[in-house]
């Protein structure tokens, strides 16, 4: 996460330990970073598919549960104007 301003870097991410991003989305209010990869999080060779979140507004940001269930690799993701729904 970049301060472009001050053109330095506030936080760096953790939590996909291997594969690749497929999805990023920030809800339009800046308190929730969401991303989807190809990480197999689920402890086997699968990936496990699920999207991940980030709470920005806690200081320094936190990694919130995952959202699981997907079946397949998520290629999108965008958040409702009020940064309440996301979509898949």
């Amino acid at each position: 996460l970049w301060d472009v301003v001050n053109k330095r870097e506030v936080h760096r991410f953790h939590g996909a330990k291997n594969g690749t991003i497929t999805a990023l989305a920030l809800a339009p209010d800046g308190g929730t970073l969401a991303f989807a990869n190809t990480d197999p999080g689920n402890g086997n060779d699968d990936p496990d598919h699920a999207v991940r979140l980030w709470d920005l507004k806690a200081s320094p940001p936190r990694q919130l549960p995952p959202l699981p269930g997907h079946a397949n690799v998520i290629r999108g993701l965008c958040f409702a104007a009020d940064s309440k729904t996301l979509a898949t």
